[in-house]
């Protein structure tokens, strides 16, 4: 069963962020597990439309999926540098 994003945080990157589900631990769990979870992401904060969704989805890239993870870890970098 895909993971249901509970978008909770107000603000799309807020909701990103909360796609790892405890960045205090070593080894944390992300809900991003692999390209399909992203689009889901995408589409269920309205990120993505159902139709840009299913054309990523046709064409799906690891390499994207790292960009993905790579901007969340920046942005929580960010984060917790301003509290």
């Amino acid at each position: 069963m895909a993971h249901r994003f509970e978008l909770v945080g107000g603000d799309l990157a807020l909701d990103f962020l909360n796609t790892i589900h405890d960045w205090t631990v070593a080894d944390p769990r992300d809900y991003l597990a692999d390209f399909g979870a992203a689009l889901r992401f995408g589409t269920a904060t309205r990120a993505l439309t159902p139709r840009e969704a299913r054309r990523l989805a046709a064409r799906p890239s690891a390499n994207e999926l790292r960009r993905l993870r790579e901007l969340r870890a920046r942005l929580e970098r960010v984060f917790r540098a301003a509290i």
